[in-house]
């Protein structure tokens, strides 16, 4: 498990159904943090109810303007009148947005806001920008109506079990709804895949999941049945959602095709708009050097002290590497040949939680890289140096919580960075390292980024929308004059103008721009704009190199970023610019007046039913759990969380009372310290059928505390006060019979810092530390104490070849027999499930992962079967048992395994084992079928 918030139900759930001894076998993930807590508030419009605390009061307001328009709008769209209030989530910051306990999962550095399928709820952040902010909501109300939409047609019909619609087309459908047209971004992504034979027809699609293509290409296929069959077959592909399961007949009801030839004819389409391109269009590579000619990476953001092309060594840029996103080195090995490795490694420490990819760029000056992470509870400035190899200097600022793209002066003495305040203002900010001093240069409700000093440190360049106040996303560049705080608009504002930087013999200032459809490279020199480069995909984030003759730049190229030198030339004059004077003035977001807001007030909690479900589980270590109906409550923000469990152990209407299951947990997810509290009776058989099958009546109160120190640590403490009643008519081997009533006590210290890939862990590592004790209060021999250790460890060997290390040791001491188990699949390959138990179990396991078939498709005269990765391991199993009936002494198992994954879902696999005891091996190879994830 990944996330916190649902750890903490679960290991609830499993200390009132089985005690205190579950809370161990389930302790890994990473945690959410709630580093402050926030006084929530409530703006109540005639079709929203927007959440918000009130450093956001700004943002709710111009929300609460947009959510308005967009209802009308939508609805008519739509034909959608809602039955309730569309619940909106506002979030000051990205980080805030992150802690967010309206889903259980953690959410990544690049997602910018979600619609929550059960109560519909609306999670947005601030990322800076109020017209990215409108773009992104108009985006996530469309996921609302749509499936406020799906919820009438279908109750209209008396259905109420439908699936949702494939992934593109409920994404695609939001991008073309918020956007109505392509963009310079999405054009750029089609182009490059049609071009590059990259593209994924729709059925295809699956393969990128959830990736910026995925949306892109939805997004093109959406607009493409709107311009060929018109708007209105948007709505009608809803309309008809009641009269199939499938998506394939319902487009074919639609529209007259189905998804393979709708796929066909718009590719068609596509070819003719994009191949043109190639005769007016170079590949980067025509026109300059790839740096990391390789098919998988993710490189931007390039930054370098070399003072040449000829002296280019070392390049630093931010790329995706070993399942994290790093701060990558370049080196150049040779003639023509660069090699990639990570310098500075992220989402492995609180000091580099996360390198924001998408919103922040790195700058050098001389030996010092200059870079933001967040660090804990807000972003912090790295001053890194590169021949020491460590950190200068760490800043912080407590009333700025989002930091971006900062800049060394040329003396070394300030930094220029970008930074959102508590009020919702992006602006700029220089820091005075020899005066301790944090100045202002911008103050006003415009997105000012992308600061860069020239050389003489009197005067900062940045890109800014400054030159639109309407809904439109564009941005000019522009510089401002320390001294005076004058601006000069350098670019018109009619085009987005991003990531400027000075030459260094400032006479120049060179930036990227989608002026002329695509995003490419530009240079402002003495009045004139110069095209840089012309590429099919686009260019971003240049950097110029000293000499002036050459530059740095990420390059979307066949589907990735990748960085790449191109010479500075002067032959392809664009046009004369006109740089002026920019004049302030004050435009703020729109907002409601008060006439027009229903209700603001403070925010109350309230529980709504969150989900239903039948539960009946088997834990691997403890059998039987418990069965029954479970109900799952919380209240809008997902902070106050219920959980109730009813169920019954016996038919006999007689001794229902006496056998009836009822657990109650609420969980408290609002603060730093999380805590839990609940009431329990439950009457089972306990154990496992293999060895000490026994019936248990358990009834008491339990209460528990978890506290994040960091996103990768944590310390979990749970005390259960209950009676027991128990009676052992089956196996005799030690059980005590009898009532007691017992406190049990739990501790326990977890660190988990891996990266995940398809199929499992591959880099980090993860170990849990925990100790129970269970005092009986009426000393009748029931008391017991538990300890248990879990470390693993993942070591990447090369491109996806994996080393897994896992040692686990459980231990029981005292009066009442607690046994563990050794023996199956989880744990002793080759063995018979559970074939060993005692009250001590100690295990090792060794593995190397690799990968062998990336994809295996089968073709049949009536269609195609695909399997989408298989991979191998070679695998050496140890472990023994000790404290019970007998001693096993060291058990081994060694052998290979074939896995086929299936996505997101367990793996399956065969393990092909020989057994050993460590002096001989056994004959004869036992075959091992596993089902799950792997460790």
């Amino acid at each position: 498990m990944k996330f916190m918030s649902k750890f903490m139900l679960v290991t609830m759930l499993l200390i009132l159904i089985i005690g205190a001894d579950a809370y161990a076998q389930y302790p890994f993930g990473k945690n959410k943090i709630q580093y402050s807590p926030k006084k929530w508030k409530l703006i109540e419009t005639d079709h929203v109810d927007i959440y918000y605390y009130p450093d956001e009061e700004v943002v709710a307001k111009f929300i609460a303007v947009q959510a308005e328009s967009i209802y009308v709008e939508y609805s008519d769209y739509f034909d959608v009148e809602f039955e309730r209030k569309i619940p909106v989530i506002i979030y000051g910051t990205h980080h805030d947005f992150k802690e967010t306990n309206v889903v259980p999962y953690l959410i990544s550095e690049s997602t910018g806001g979600f619609t929550e399928f059960v109560k519909g709820r609306v999670v947005l952040p601030f990322m800076g920008s109020y017209k990215r902010l409108r773009r992104i909501f108009r985006h996530e109300m469309t996921h609302a109506f749509m499936l406020e939409k799906l919820r009438l047609v279908m109750k209209k019909h008396r259905r109420f079990k439908y699936p949702q619609p494939p992934l593109w087309f409920t994404e695609g459908l939001a991008e073309y709804i918020a956007n109505k047209r392509l963009d310079s971004e999405a054009r750029m992504f089609l182009r490059d895949a049609v071009t590059s034979g990259n593209f994924y027809p729709l059925e295809d699609l699956w393969r990128v999941r959830g990736s910026y293509l995925m949306y892109k290409e939805g997004e093109a296929a959406v607009y493409y049945i709107a311009l060929r069959f018109g708007d209105l077959a948007i709505r009608k592909i809803l309309e008809n959602w009641w009269k199939s399961d499938r998506f394939d007949f319902l487009l074919r009801e639609t529209i007259g095709l189905n998804v393979r030839e709708l796929s066909k004819q718009w590719l068609r389409y596509l070819k003719r708009r994009y191949y043109p391109s190639l005769l007016t269009m170079r590949n980067p590579d025509e026109i300059g050097i790839d740096l990391i000619d390789e098919r998988f990476v993710f490189d931007i953001h390039p930054a370098t002290a070399d003072p040449s092309i000829d002296s280019l060594r070392t390049v630093y840029c931010i790329g995706y590497d070993m399942g994290a996103i790093n701060l990558l080195k370049l080196s150049r090995i040779g003639k023509g040949k660069w090699k990639s490795k990570v310098f500075i490694r992220g989402e492995k420490s609180t000091r580099f939680e996360s390198f924001p990819v998408l919103r922040s760029r790195i700058s050098m000056r001389g030996d010092t890289l200059v870079f933001v992470t967040k660090s804990g509870e807000r972003d912090a400035v790295y001053l890194y140096g590169v021949s020491k190899d460590g950190v200068l200097k760490r800043l912080s600022f407590p009333e700025l919580r989002i930091l971006n793209s900062p800049s060394l002066s040329h003396d070394g003495k300030m930094i220029v960075f970008s930074g959102i305040d508590n009020r919702g203002k992006s602006d700029l900010f220089i820091y005075r390292m020899d005066k301790n001093e944090l100045l202002r240069l911008t103050n006003d409700y415009f997105e000012d980024i992308h600061p860069d000093w020239i050389s003489t440190d009197s005067e900062v360049v940045f890109s800014s929308d400054r030159c639109s106040d309407g809904v439109k996303e564009l941005r000019a560049i522009y510089s401002i004059n320390i001294a005076s705080r004058r601006i000069m608009q350098l670019t018109d504002g009619r085009h987005d103008d991003v990531y400027p930087r000075y030459m260094s013999d400032n006479k120049g200032v060179i930036f990227a721009s989608d002026r002329n459809g695509t995003y490419d490279i530009y240079i402002i020199r003495d009045g004139r704009l110069y095209r840089q480069t012309n590429i099919i995909g686009g260019a971003f984030a240049p950097y110029p190199i000293e000499d002036g003759k050459d530059f740095l730049a990420s390059v979307y190229r066949d589907g990735t970023f990748r960085v790449f030198v191109f010479p500075v030339h002067f032959d392809n004059l664009e046009g004369d610019v006109f740089p002026k004077e920019f004049y302030s003035y004050d435009w703020r977001p729109d907002s409601l007046s008060s006439q027009e807001i229903v209700k603001n007030e403070n925010y109350r909690p309230k529980f709504e039913l969150d989900f239903i479900g039948a539960a009946f589980a088997l834990d691997p270590d403890f059998g039987y759990m418990g069965n029954g109906a479970q109900f799952f409550l919380s209240d809008i923000l997902g902070n106050h969380q219920l959980i109730f469990l009813f169920g019954t152990a016996t038919d006999n209407f007689d001794e229902i009372f006496k056998n009836i299951n009822f657990a109650f947990t609420y969980v408290n997810l609002e603060n730093r310290l999380n805590y839990a509290i609940g009431a329990f009776h439950l009457a089972s058989y306990f154990g496992s059928y293999y060895d000490i099958l026994r019936y248990e009546r358990r009834y008491g109160v339990m209460g528990a505390l978890s506290y994040p120190f960091s996103k990768f640590t944590r310390a979990d403490l749970s005390v259960v006060a209950k009676g027991m009643e128990r009676d052992d008519e089956i196996t005799y081997l030690g059980l005590k019979e009898g009532k007691s009533w017992l406190v049990t006590n739990y501790i326990s210290f977890t660190n988990d810092n891996i990266l995940w890939y398809i199929g499992g862990p591959m880099n980090g590592h993860r170990f849990n530390v925990s100790l129970g004790n269970t005092i009986d209060l009426e000393g009748r021999g029931y008391e017991y104490t538990t300890l248990m250790l879990d470390f693993r460890h993942y070591y990447s060997l090369g491109k996806r070849i994996i080393l897994a290390q896992r040692i686990v040791s459980r231990n029981a001491w005292g009066s009442d027999l607690q046994l563990f188990y050794l023996g199956g699949s989880w744990d002793l390959r080759g063995y018979r499930f559970r074939q060993y138990s005692g009250k001590r179990v100690t295990f090792i396991n060794t593995e190397l992962r690799f990968p062998l078939v990336d994809r295996l498709l089968i073709r049949f005269p009536f269609g195609r079967l695909e399997f989408p990765l298989f991979r191998g391991s070679l695998f050496l199993d140890a472990g023994r048992v000790d404290g019970f009936i007998y001693e096993t002494g060291w058990l081994g198992s060694f052998g290979a395994g074939v896995e086929m994954n299936l996505g997101v879902l367990p793996v399956m696999r065969l393990n092909f084992c020989r057994l050993t005891d460590f002096k001989e091996i056994e004959k004869g190879l036992k075959i091992d079928l596993f089902l799950g994830y792997n460790f």
